[in-house]
């Protein structure tokens, strides 16, 4: 009777165990899979201030933002840091011109039918939004670690 009670402890434990990392919720450092939009992604920008240049976006298989954005009217390069994607293309980063001067920015970001990323996003100062910004990406490499 005692084996059989033990067997069926290591059955059940057998079935039970790869349920232990189900369920949750996901966010940058969970390990829930392989985001959507993994990949480097370079293309252009223009926001409603009538500026543009270009912008390169580094997204890693968890989400997480890296990149840089070019302002050609302020002959400018800004850092985009501190970013995450959801999977469902909820965007966050932060922006950094030299100077130090540091803007927030939140949007959208999807594929389109011709593999490309767009999207648009809302640069904040402060709790001030300062201009909205639409961007068109294309995939220049493969999803990084």
């Amino acid at each position: 009777m005692k084996t059989r009670h033990g067997v069926m402890l290591v059955i059940l434990a057998i079935l039970i165990i790869p349920l232990y990392n189900c369920g949750g919720t996901e966010g940058p450092n969970d390990a829930v899979g392989v985001s959507p939009f993994a990949g480097n992604w370079a293309g252009t920008w223009s926001d409603s201030n009538g500026q543009s240049g270009t912008f390169s976006l580094n997204i890693f298989d968890n989400g997480i933002v890296t990149g840089s954005i070019y302002n050609a009217a302020q002959n400018e390069t800004a850092s985009v840091s501190t970013g995450f994607i959801d999977y469902n293309g909820n965007l966050n980063f932060t922006i950094t011109y030299p100077g130090p001067t540091i803007y927030t920015a939140s949007g959208t970001a999807s594929g389109n039918d011709i593999g490309d990323l767009v999207g648009s996003f809302n640069e904040y100062s402060g709790a001030t939004s300062i201009a909205t910004v639409t961007f068109i990406l294309s995939n220049s490499a493969p999803s990084n670690g």
